[in-house]
């Protein structure tokens, strides 16, 4: 089944943080990145359990990055606001 755990872990990975840093200045396309990345995730953890573990590494030294970067940290925080 399709978690939005893996969904948000995907989200925040750093391969679809350093292309939305390449191709724009805004979280929209790590966001679509995610879900796609979210999906394999999905795909991939029936047959291997340890995937969940190496998403939520990557989340969390995303999660990091995030926060040294001042530009994308005020970002996601005007995002927050949105909700």
């Amino acid at each position: 089944m399709f978690g939005l755990d893996s969904l948000l872990a995907a989200c925040f990975s750093i391969p679809s943080l350093l292309l939305a840093r390449v191709r724009s200045s805004s979280l929209f396309f790590s966001l679509v990145f995610g879900i796609i990345l979210g999906i394999v995730d999905s795909i991939v953890s029936l047959a291997y359990p340890l995937s969940d573990l190496i998403v939520a590494l990557m989340a969390t030294s995303a999660g990091i990055l995030l926060w040294k970067d001042i530009s994308l940290r005020n970002e996601i925080l005007g995002l927050f606001w949105l909700f």
